[in-house]
């Protein structure tokens, strides 16, 4: 088994250390702190020779200074270990350390959580800093297309609008409501969604089958010989 970071929960504490489950023995000299039972615990995970697992808390001893074929707005794997003064650090694909800044979250983080998240900038240093939400590559903006793709999911409709609390927002799109605003914006004047109270619609181009709207766009030969 390869080594990796984990999200483990105790099982058993003593003077010399702790069983976390699936066999892992985290010794006293690589804790930071004392657990109690039942606590999660981020974690390092080795194998020795013989089939035995170890762990530590120490993380960052572990991970890899540089950023290596990283680039930014690449979509990652975030595990978060600790909160700071200035956000949350996440050991980001198994490798490398990141850190999401408070003003980069708009909604309840965990320690121990796993989620995806995506480079917002790469530091001389090889640090990472992290973002929860692509930016706009190429005149396509990310967010747009994921409530378009949503509302048609939900048959055109969403009962959500500039007006909803930012929480529901965030668990809704994962984006802050000023981000979420900005949005519903762009694709009003595109002529894109229909906005109503207290929800948000399909303009009736976007609703209709691809073929119809395929049509509109783009009269056939025939069409345009009769004019």
């Amino acid at each position: 088994m390869s080594a990796s970071f984990q999200c483990l929960r105790c099982l058993r504490s003593s003077a010399d250390g702790c069983w976390l489950e699936d066999r892992v023995w985290l010794p006293a000299a690589e804790q930071s702190r004392r657990l109690r039972p039942d606590e999660p615990v981020v974690v390092f995970v080795r194998q020795d020779t013989e089939g035995n697992r170890y762990a530590s808390m120490k993380l960052e001893g572990f991970l890899d200074e540089g950023s290596d074929g990283l680039h930014v707005n690449q979509g990652v794997e975030l595990l978060f270990f600790a909160e700071t003064d200035l956000g949350f650090k996440a050991v980001v694909d198994n490798r490398y350390l990141g850190v999401l800044y408070h003003s980069h979250v708009f909604g309840e983080l965990r320690y121990g959580q796993q989620i995806k998240g995506y480079i917002h900038r790469i530091r001389p240093d090889g640090k990472l800093d992290l973002m929860l939400q692509p930016v706009s590559v190429g005149g396509r903006d990310a967010l747009s297309e994921q409530i378009l793709e949503k509302l048609q999911a939900a048959g055109g409709e969403l009962p959500v609008s500039d007006d909803s609390p930012p929480e529901e927002i965030y668990e809704r799109f994962g984006v802050s409501k000023k981000k979420f605003k900005m949005a519903l914006g762009q694709l009003f004047k595109q002529g894109r969604i229909e906005l109503g109270s207290g929800a948000i619609r399909l303009a009736r181009r976007e609703a209709a089958p691809p073929q119809q709207r395929n049509a509109r766009a783009h009269p056939d030969d025939s069409d345009s010989s009769r004019r």
